[in-house]
């Protein structure tokens, strides 16, 4: 009887333990997916705190670390989701920086709109050289931000600088870009280390061919691009649009990570980890017929003290930058920008009335110069501009030569030939190919200077 009792206890005391230690276990799976769904809502809000759209103030900062006063323009406030931003591209180590463009990214109506600005566009530097590329070297990516804002009126919000090398690895982890050369290039320096060799044609370019493409603008035996370094800017357009239709393509989505340590790596940026992140989501939203290249209207057959320069149109640049570029709610007028020219007599005029050595100089308010300002220092006039550029015309990231004249500020520039007449931008409205002008070589004029192809 006891033992049957003492068994019964047992087995009554083993069944309540075994109830209570399955009501405790049962407890501790409760807060399983409670931890999870509190880790989950963590990730999440910490994502969402560091994923976010860009926060706009006043522009890149200057040299001394500050932000430039506001403009009339930016008085007025912007326009909701649009970006503006600075795109250059380092050379292949001698300091500049030639490949230099100007960029609105419309968010809300998924446009972008890129203004290539030729390297030798004249500014209104203190310095001899007056070319934009070498404000690079004389103040870094501040100086070359102030000088882009000087010249489309307002401030640029970022920056992004590529360096050349990531720029073939990018390519490289594409697969390669398909694209039709528009010339056969054959062109070698030893002392950059440059080899240029593709056919003309519809070619399935690596990184190391690509670059070749876009910095090319001459043959070893003196052919190229009738028009020079503007031939070049238009390839490199047209090949920028490849690039981005191979990334938007979806099979190349899968590749962000790996995109995203070659941009570490090679991209300098005053963007934020989480910002980028968040453009590059927006981006994917984008069609690639909206994704349009034109270049700076101006005269680029100008030249100053024996270089050669483009010179900007007023009235067609600042038409353009406000249909195409300008993130406030009032337009930018002559006013509001600083354009330089040449007068028939050799003489500087900037559209302030004032000179950055000083001196004074007469205005340029309603028209690109005033009477025969922009010619040539010899006293040609500059060629009549069709109105308003609005193209899909093509870009270039290229490189300063180690030789160039642009090299060094305060540099006294190295002469070399000019187009005899400057090019009108294909209207943006036009969505037909960036096809970068005829296809016959034209040989340089015997016995001038040229700079080399990179």
């Amino acid at each position: 009887m006891s033992a049957n009792y003492r068994n019964g206890s047992s087995s009554g005391n083993r069944s309540q333990r075994g109830k209570r230690e399955k009501k405790s276990g049962f407890r501790k799976w409760m807060f399983v997916p409670l931890i999870l769904i509190i880790l989950v809502v963590a990730v999440f809000i910490s994502y969402k705190m560091m994923v976010r759209p860009p926060s706009v103030g006043q522009g890149i900062l200057q040299e001394d670390g500050t932000t430039a006063e506001p403009t009339r323009v930016q008085g007025s406030g912007r326009k909701q989701d649009v970006y503006t931003f600075l795109l250059c591209g380092t050379d292949d180590g001698n300091g500049g920086t030639d490949t230099i463009m100007v960029a609105a990214y419309d968010v809300k109506n998924q446009k972008m709109n890129v203004m290539s600005i030729p390297r030798d566009t004249m500014v209104n530097v203190s310095w001899s050289t007056k070319k934009i590329n070498s404000s690079y070297n004389a103040g870094g990516i501040s100086r070359l931000a102030q000088e882009a804002g000087n010249l489309i009126g307002f401030p640029l919000d970022f920056y992004i600088k590529v360096d050349l090398k990531g720029f073939v690895q990018l390519i490289d982890a594409l697969g390669g870009v398909e694209f039709e050369v528009p010339y056969n290039m054959n062109y070698d320096d030893p002392a950059q280390h440059l080899s240029i060799h593709v056919k003309k044609g519809m070619q399935h370019l690596n990184g190391a061919d690509a670059v070749g493409v876009v910095r090319w603008r001459k043959n070893n035996d003196g052919t190229g691009y009738s028009s020079g370094d503007i031939g070049r800017i238009q390839t490199q357009q047209a090949f920028l649009k490849a690039v981005g239709k191979k990334c938007l393509n979806f099979g190349n989505i899968t590749k962000v990570k790996e995109f995203a340590e070659i941009f570490s790596k090679y991209v300098e940026t005053n963007l934020s980890l989480g910002n980028l992140i968040w453009l590059g989501q927006q981006g994917l939203g984008i069609d690639i017929d909206n994704i349009h290249f034109f270049t700076m209207p101006g005269n680029y057959a100008a030249t100053y003290h024996g270089a050669s320069y483009v010179t900007p149109d007023i009235d067609q640049l600042v038409e353009a930058i406000n249909t195409y570029l300008n993130p406030y709610l009032a337009n930018v007028t002559n006013e509001d920008v600083d354009v330089m020219t040449v007068t028939s007599r050799g003489k500087l005029v900037s559209s302030t009335g004032q000179l950055a050595d000083g001196t004074t100089s007469s205005g340029v308010k309603n028209s690109g110069a005033p009477t025969n300002a922009g010619a040539t220092s010899a006293g040609t006039a500059t060629p009549k501009q069709s109105k308003v550029p609005t193209g899909t015309v093509t870009a270039r990231p290229s490189a300063t030569p180690k030789h160039s004249a642009t090299s060094t500020p305060g540099a006294t520039a190295t002469p070399k030939p000019t187009p005899k007449s400057s090019a009108s931008p294909i209207p943006i409205e036009t969505q037909t190919p960036n096809t970068p002008e005829p296809t016959k070589d034209i040989p340089v004029p015997t016995g001038a200077v040229e700079e080399s192809a990179g």
